[in-house]
């Protein structure tokens, strides 16, 4: 398989899931079970890739159905084919598409139908501004950073990826400053693992969430741009969730004016 976990990456000090060829870190996790689970998803969808797969019995389809998050096996020619449809086979692998990818997996929309990619630095952090006067930047996440309550309360029925700029360094300790503060939890994460190469710090945000859609997120979700709906501050973000087809909405900064609704 192209992808591994490892210990000790660089830029990760616990659980770290690499491309092989490259060693380049895709994701950073307090757990292996979590590592585990990027890990599955990012060798099904290379798996995917390959010709649909045809048995000669329905027993080593339905196998192959449990492996891929779907269920029963339906018969294709002579063979037979993982899931109980091949309508259910090519929304679990992406076939069904028109821009060659779909959604994968079977959980539950929230309201607004949609995965929400929500931004965290200005976005969802309230008092980011106060960062700069707060350094270092543990100190800031661990002890000062709060979050806008009314778009927690907007987010919490919905499957959220918190989608951030900020370094893999602070993810632990900045996901459980959001636990601790709300009482709330993104169902996934992708935090800036990425050096900019012109040494000027991390990746730029835009360029980093790009290689998060690409590499992190169109793998494990599928790449039909209509499941997903960003909540971006940054422009430039916005400009390339834009250019791949994805709703975007500017953040609300102005905490006396909360919205109704995610979606305008």
């Amino acid at each position: 398989m192209p992808y591994s976990i490892i210990q000790n990456h660089p830029q990760c000090s616990t659980w770290g899931v690499v491309k092989d060829s490259s060693n380049r870190l895709m994701g950073c996790h307090k757990t292996k079970t979590a590592a585990q689970a990027q890990l599955t998803a990012l060798n099904m969808a290379e798996q995917e890739k390959a010709p649909a797969p045809k048995y000669a019995t329905r027993a080593a389809a339905e196998r192959r159905a449990s492996q891929i998050g779907c269920s029963g096996a339906h018969k294709m020619g002579d063979k037979w084919m993982p899931c109980s449809s091949h309508s259910a086979f090519e929304r679990v692998t992406g076939g069904g598409s028109s821009s060659g990818g779909g959604y994968k997996n079977d959980l539950v929309f929230g309201p607004s139908g949609r995965i929400i990619l929500q931004d965290l630095n200005v976005a969802l952090s309230s008092n980011f501004k106060e960062m700069q006067k707060n350094r270092p930047m543990s100190n800031f996440v661990q002890n000062v950073e709060e979050y806008r309550p009314w778009i927690i309360d907007l987010l919490k029925n919905e499957h959220v990826v918190l989608v951030t700029a900020r370094s893999v360094a602070y993810e632990d300790m900045t996901l459980e400053r959001i636990k601790s503060e709300t009482g709330w939890a993104p169902d996934d994460w992708c935090f800036n693992p990425w050096e900019d190469p012109n040494g000027k710090g991390a990746l730029r945000a835009h360029r980093a969430k790009a290689k998060y859609l690409k590499e992190v997120i169109f793998p494990k979700y599928g790449d039909d741009p209509a499941i997903y709906f960003a909540i971006e501050s940054n422009k430039f973000t916005r400009s390339m969730y834009k250019a791949n087809g994805i709703e975007c909405r500017d953040a609300n900064r102005d905490d006396s004016l909360p919205w109704k609704t995610l979606l305008p």
